[in-house]
C-alpha cells in the first residue's frame, strides 16, 4: 500500500528570491510519484516565517495532526529550510510525528529523524544551519528595519488599499480608494437599525467597485491599524507613520462591533456536520442552507472568493442518494463470501498486536543506551497504532456484519434514530464528493467507501 504524504510548501515573503509556491508543489509531485507516495493533501504557508511556533503554523500543525491521526504516514518538503527555521519547533514536530509511528523528509536531504544518535545528530545540525541563517539574517535586517519604522515606511509588501506609497516608500491616503475604505467601515460599525453590517454585505460591496477580496482579507482590511496611521512591525511602533484614512473613534466602533445572533438549532437534515458530503472544486465540507422559499439545500461552505466553482446539491435528492449507496455497500460486504472470515482474520490480527504490545512493553528496557531506547520506545508507538486501527476496523466490520450488533441496513436507514442512520453512514462511507453543475446526482456525486472492501 503506497504511503500518505502529506506536503508542506512555503514561503517567508512573496516578494523574496526564495522558492516559489508553485515550484516547491511540482517538485513534491514528482518526488511522490518517483517514491511510490500518495499525496494526500498540500498545505501552501505564505508570507510564514519558518521560525513561528508550531500552533501559529496551520498548514504545518494540521500535518503533524493528520499523521497523529492515521490519516497521512509522513510529512514532506522539497527542501529542509522549507519545513522549519527553528530548532525548538523542529524537535516538538519530530517527537510528535515519530511518537505516531510516522516519519519526515526533505528531498534535498532525505528523511529527518531523531530515531537514532547519528540521525538526531544529522536533523540537529541541519536545525541549526537554519535557525543560524534566520537569526543572522534578523540581525542584518534589524538595523534597517527599525529606521523604516521610524521614517513610516513599512517593512513588508502588502499594505490595505485606502493607502498608498509615495516615491521614498512613505505611505499617503490614496484617493481613489480612501472613500470606499470610510463606506466599508461605516457599514461594519451600523448597518442603519443598529446592527453591524456582515462581512458578505462589505465583500459585494467592494466587488461592485472592482475590488474582489476574500472574506479574509476583508476581516484584516477592517483590522489593519496603518489605515489609523500606526506602523507596527514587531516591537517596532509608529503611532504617527501617515496620515489616518479611517477616523479613530470609527475604527474603535468597528473592533467593537459584534453582529448579534440567534440561538441556532441542531439541524436535523441526515447529512449535517457528518463532515461526509465535499465540494468537488476545492475539498471543503458542504452544510446545510435554506433559502427564501424554504428549499433546503448542501453547499460549499468556504467563504466566498476562497472557492472557484462552489458546488450545491438539493438536500433531499443527495440524502437519498447517499442513504441508497449506504445501503449498497453494506450488503455487498455482508453478502459477501468473505466478509465473516474477513471479520474473523481482523479479530485474529487484533489479538496478535495486543499480545505484541503486552510484551514489547514487559520488556522495554528504559536503562538500554540511548539509541536502543528510542528504536525501542519508536517500535512500540508503531505497534499501538496498528493496534488501535486494527481495533477500529474490528469495531466497523462487527457493526455491519456482526447480525447481534446491527439489525438490516434497509430497516437502520428506513426505520432507525437519526444518530443510527448517520453511524451506519460513517461506517459505510468516507466522502461523497460532489460536482458542481446541474447533472442528474448520480452523475455529480461521487461515492468514496471507508473500506478497501466496498470497493
Amino acid at each position: 500500500m503506497a504511503r500518505r504524504a502529506f506536503g508542506i510548501v512555503r514561503q517567508s515573503r512573496t516578494s523574496d528570491d526564495t522558492v516559489s509556491i508553485a515550484e516547491q508543489r511540482k517538485k513534491l509531485a514528482e518526488f511522490a510519484d518517483r517514491e511510490g507516495m500518495r499525496l494526500v493533501e498540500v498545505a501552501e504557508e505564505v508570507d510564514v516565517s519558518g521560525g513561528r511556533a508550531l500552533a501559529k503554523r496551520p498548514g504545518l500543525r494540521r500535518a503533524v495532526e493528520m499523521v497523529e491521526t492515521g490519516q497521512a504516514d509522513v510529512i514532506v518538503v522539497a527542501y529542509f529550510d522549507r519545513l522549519v527555521r527553528s530548532l525548538t519547533v523542529q524537535a516538538e514536530i519530530l517527537q510528535r510525528v515519530e511518537a505516531a509511528g510516522g516519519g519526515v523528509a526533505a528531498m534535498d536531504v532525505g528523511e529527518v529523524s531523531n530515531g537514532t544518535a547519528s540521525k538526531w545528530l544529522s536533523a540537529t545540525m541541519l536545525g541549526m544551519v537554519a535557525e543560524y541563517h534566520r537569526r543572522s539574517t534578523a540581525e542584518r535586517t534589524a538595523g534597517a528595519k527599525a529606521d523604516a519604522v521610524a521614517r513610516g515606511v513599512p517593512p513588508f509588501p502588502r499594505i490595505p488599499f485606502g493607502l498608498r506609497r509615495r516615491d521614498d516608500g512613505t505611505l499617503e491616503p490614496d484617493p481613489e480608494t480612501a472613500d470606499l475604505v470610510v463606506d466599508a467601515f461605516e457599514m461594519r460599525a451600523d448597518r442603519g437599525d443598529g446592527e453591524p453590517d456582515t462581512i458578505d454585505n462589505i465583500r459585494d460591496m467592494l466587488a461592485e467597485h472592482g475590488h474582489q477580496l476574500t472574506h479574509e482579507a476583508t476581516k484584516q482590511l477592517l483590522r489593519s491599524r496603518l489605515l489609523i496611521g500606526e506602523l507596527r512591525f514587531g516591537k517596532l511602533v509608529n503611532l504617527q507613520a501617515c496620515e489616518p484614512v479611517v477616523d479613530r473613534a470609527l475604527f474603535d466602533r468597528v473592533q467593537a462591533a459584534r453582529p448579534s445572533r440567534g440561538r441556532t438549532a441542531k439541524s436535523q437534515r441526515l447529512l449535517a456536520r457528518l463532515g461526509v458530503l465535499r465540494c468537488g472544486s476545492c475539498g471543503g465540507r458542504l452544510i446545510v442552507n435554506t433559502n427564501r422559499d424554504g428549499y433546503v439545500y448542501y453547499a460549499c461552505g468556504a467563504p466566498r472568493g476562497d472557492c472557484q466553482r462552489r458546488a450545491y446539491i438539493g438536500a433531499n435528492r443527495v440524502e437519498r442518494f447517499v442513504s441508497d449507496e449506504t445501503v449498497r455497500l453494506v450488503g455487498e460486504l455482508q453478502e459477501g463470501a468473505s466478509a465473516a472470515a474477513e471479520l474473523d482474520a481482523v479479530e485474529r490480527q487484533l489479538a496478535k498486536l495486543k499480545r505484541a504490545v503486552a510484551n514489547m512493553a514487559a520488556t522495554f528496557d528504559p536503562m538500554g543506551s540511548d539509541e536502543d531506547v528510542a528504536d525501542a520506545r519508536k517500535r512500540l508507538s508503531a505497534l499501538r497504532g496498528e493496534r488501535d486501527a486494527a481495533q477500529d476496523e474490528r469495531d466497523r466490520l462487527a457493526r455491519i456484519i456482526d447480525p447481534d450488533l446491527v439489525v438490516d441496513a434497509e430497516i437502520v436507514m428506513r426505520d432507525g434514530t437519526l444518530e443510527e442512520r448517520r453511524s451506519l453512514i460513517r461506517d459505510a462511507i468516507d466522502r461523497a464528493i460532489v460536482s458542481p453543475g446541474r447533472l442528474p446526482v448520480g452523475d455529480r456525486v461521487e461515492i468514496v467507501p471507508r473500506r478497501e472492501s466496498f470497493r
